[in-house]
């Protein structure tokens, strides 16, 4: 299945060295679109917000860390990443938006982390 708007399909648009694009507003990093076909993902320890849909059907992802620095995750962000097994959360966040980790079907592995 291929991945759904942040996502890129393997030889497609978005694909090479540049996994991520982020904005900035008043000083918040906002990771907006993720360009990336790897199985592990970590995100950067500059990223504050994680917007909507970014990872939102990404059949590729099955790890994932979240930096202590990130304090919002957006509505439907990892929905239906279905390989999507472990995911670190830093113990920044403070906002997770509706069904972020909807019909992830195969995570049986979450921790928070204090750092």
């Amino acid at each position: 299945m291929a991945c759904h708007f942040g996502c890129a399909v393997p030889g497609g648009a978005g694909s090479g060295s540049r996994q991520f694009t982020y904005t900035t507003n008043n000083g918040t990093v906002i990771l907006t679109a993720y360009h990336g076909t790897s199985g592990t993902v970590v995100i950067s320890n500059f990223v504050n917000v994680i917007t909507n849909y970014v990872f939102y059907n990404c059949s590729t992802l099955d790890n994932l860390t979240i930096p202590a620095s990130v304090t919002s995750i957006g509505d439907l962000e990892f929905y239906d990443c279905q390989n999507l097994s472990s995911v670190t959360l830093g113990g920044g966040v403070t906002n997770m938006g509706g069904y972020a980790f909807g019909n992830c079907s195969s995570l049986t592995n979450a921790s928070i982390s204090n750092g």
